[in-house]
């Protein structure tokens, strides 16, 4: 781990052992062992065949303490490859932390954050991320966060929150464009408990990031105003103006803001969330359907809005928003190979515009999980443009005597004036089977093919490998 990503490890578990004595907190370890045969070890275009092996320890953290609550999960990834072409081996560090801790009783809080993990800079189609063993365009990137924050309450009238933050990215060579700083400010007076079924607040916010290569800051005041009609819906409206100087080809990124909310939440089961509105790059809007059925399960999601490759590093991870509070079972299943997949320049902002779905089938021993996303990215300096389709379909089943049968199929389509054109088309069969209660081995048979403009990135590759996981201690 470089010297940043062990300084942020370390600052997020120092609080740790006084805090984790009062309250629930969850401990887990493992250690993988990984091995795969393959025809073409560096994911050439002739390249030859060899093999990969790789180890990787996990431990874990999750629960509730009296002053912190949290979750923490380190894998670094250990890995060599042998062949006549074979790239060299490393370590692939992965981290999640994510811990709210209360300094001063009703008053004053610290939230932090810290990840690690690898990306993928090629811009090319890459399906399911990449993969340990292709170091060309792999590299590593670490993301904290730290933000103090404070509020007071007016009794049961109206609540006023101060937070101050601060956020850094860091890529190695490669993904240099993306190293970054972040200082921000927030006030917020908002609504409390008295004002019951009209909601209302008033704030100011501060941003100022430094790249680099550039400096952005935006800055922005907002009011907002709901109402609760019933147990079902809630309405709401925002208006405000923003003063942004970040770099853009736009003539403007200044003006007034306005925007619209509906919420919808008939039953336990089904939830529905809308939001348009305007800001300085015109329309934006987010939709989300989420379905629960026994045994069918759906979700929709559908946005317009100004993002960027730092985000995507700081704030997501693979399996969930990085904010999200996982299961101590999920956090054990985040999978540390998984390398995100950029798929563009790293250096400015883009419009993204995009439309997914998951669609889950639960059987008494069959599950069916369908995900697919199309997108467009208006890159806001260059105006290249991006359309990327995204699908992949899994299937598990339990096969009794401990094993599991699972099947898949992943595509990925870009279309680019950035890039240029590619696919990515990667389809795998393989079983589990469980030797005792904290040892399961795994076989996995798959094809990988990638095609497009640019020939230097065209491969097939075949592979059959296997996976030995159990408890560490």
């Amino acid at each position: 781990m470089s010297h940043a990503g062990l300084k942020s490890a370390f600052l997020m578990v120092a609080v740790l052992p006084g805090a984790a004595l009062a309250g629930d907190w969850e401990t887990s370890n493992s250690i993988r062992l990984k091995t795969y045969l393959t025809d073409n070890v560096s994911q050439r275009e002739n390249g030859s065949s060899g093999a990969v092996v790789s180890v990787t320890p996990r431990i874990g953290l999750i629960g509730r303490g009296a002053r912190l609550n949290g979750q923490l999960s380190y894998a670094p990834v250990l890995h060599t490859a042998f062949g006549s072409d074979a790239p060299g081996g490393g370590i692939n560090q992965t981290l999640r932390a994510d811990l709210n801790s209360t300094l001063i009783k009703h008053r004053l809080f610290m939230d932090a954050a810290a990840s690690a993990r690898m990306v993928d800079t090629s811009g090319v189609a890459n399906g399911d991320g990449g993969d340990i063993a292709n170091d060309r365009n792999t590299r590593q990137t670490y993301g904290f966060s730290l933000s103090p924050y404070a509020q007071h309450r007016f009794g049961r009238d109206a609540i006023l929150l101060g937070r101050v933050g601060v956020d850094t990215v860091q890529g190695a060579s490669g993904a240099g464009a993306i190293n970054s700083t972040a200082y921000s400010a927030s006030v917020t007076l908002a609504s409390g408990n008295s004002f019951g079924r009209l909601p209302w607040s008033l704030g100011a916010s501060h941003r100022a990031t430094s790249y680099d290569t550039r400096d952005d800051r935006r800055d922005r005041v907002d009011a907002t105003l709901g109402y609760r009609l019933d147990r079902s819906w809630r309405v709401g409206g925002q208006i405000g103006y923003q003063n942004y100087d970040v770099s853009t080809s736009r003539s403007s990124t200044s003006g007034a803001t306005y925007a619209g909310t509906l919420y919808w939440t008939p039953n336990p089961r089904l939830s529905v969330e809308a939001e348009a509105g305007r800001q300085y790059f015109g329309t934006f809007w987010r939709i989300e359907v989420r379905h629960q059925l026994k045994r069918v399960s759906w979700s929709l999601d559908t946005r317009r809005e100004i993002t960027n490759t730092r985000s995507a590093v700081l704030l997501n991870y693979t399996t969930a928003d990085f904010a999200d509070v996982l299961t101590p079972e999920q956090l054990a299943q985040l999978d540390p190979d998984q390398i995100i997949a950029l798929n563009g320049t790293v250096a400015e902002d883009y419009l993204n515009t995009s439309v997914g779905g998951r669609l889950s089938l639960n059987g008494n021993r069959t599950t069916v999980t369908l995900t697919g996303r199309l997108q467009q990215r208006d890159y806001e300096i260059t105006r290249r443009v991006q359309d990327i389709t995204t699908v992949r379909l899994l299937v598990r089943r339990q096969m009794g005597g401990g094993i599991t049968g699972n099947a898949s199929l992943s595509y990925q389509d870009i279309q680019s004036d950035l890039s240029g054109d590619s696919e990515y088309l990667r389809y795998s069969l393989g079983a589990s089977k469980s030797l005792g209660r904290n040892t399961r081995l795994a076989l996995d048979l798959s094809r990988v093919e990638r095609t497009g403009d640019n020939a230097a990135v065209d491969f097939t590759e075949h592979r059959i490998g296997l996976v030995l996981t159990t408890r560490m201690f």
